[in-house]
Formats: structure tokens, C-alpha cells, sequence
């Protein structure tokens, strides 16, 4: 792979249970590599393994450990290039004047994306 080309990457996440978060999370990883070829998944979608299981790229999830009105915390986890997982290092978030919500999740989720330090 060429440093020019970026590979593709399949997010899955679980927009059900963790909209705001998930959405975050896309976008830092738009805002990261804008010419990404990024396809995003909802983890429940039963389409969603069989595609992971098929992908010929980066897979590429987002885990939460815990959560509350005012404190987050969770880890993304990937396969590395022998198909081997990884698990993303544990990062916290916790507020105390609000809950936790829409935009006060985009630094977490840039955060996330860069101490993951992810093949990307």
C-alpha cells in the first residue's frame, strides 16, 4: 500500500444503544482522513458480521465500558494486518455542570480516535 492511499475501513457501532457517540466517532474519523472509504455499520444488523467477515480492510469498533449521565468511558478494537485483535487503550470522559450528550462527545471521540493510533 502506497503512503498516498488510505485503506478501507468498516466502522461498526452500535447506533441504537449509542447514538451520540457513534455519530461522533464517524466524524472524527471523517475529520482525521477525509478521503477515507469508510462504511459504516450498525453492529446488531445481522448483515453486519457477514460483511465484517468478508471486509478486506480495516475493522474497526467502538466498545463501551461504562456509562452514566456524566461520565463515559470505552475503547475502539480492531483486527491488525495479521488479522490479529487490538484493543484500543480505555479513555474517560466525565463532565460535571451537564450530561452527557451531542457536541461535549466530539473531543472524546477525536480523543479516542488518536490515542488508538490506529493503522489509518
Amino acid at each position: 500500500m502506497s503512503s498516498k492511499e488510505l485503506p478501507k475501513v468498516l466502522f461498526q457501532c452500535d447506533f441504537e444503544q449509542h447514538p451520540s457517540i457513534c455519530k461522533a466517532l464517524v466524524e472524527a474519523l471523517k475529520s482525521k482522513a477525509p478521503e477515507l472509504d469508510l462504511t459504516v455499520t450498525e453492529v446488531s444488523d445481522p448483515s453486519a458480521t457477514e460483511m465484517a467477515n468478508h471486509f478486506s480492510g480495516l475493522t474497526l469498533r467502538y466498545h463501551e465500558q461504562s456509562r452514566a449521565k456524566d461520565r463515559l468511558s470505552g475503547q475502539l478494537v480492531w483486527q491488525d494486518q495479521e488479522g490479529q485483535p487490538v484493543d484500543g487503550p480505555l479513555l474517560e470522559l466525565s463532565i460535571m455542570d451537564s450530561n452527557l450528550e451531542g457536541q461535549n462527545l466530539t473531543p472524546f471521540a477525536h480523543a479516542l480516535i488518536e490515542v488508538s493510533d490506529l493503522p489509518i
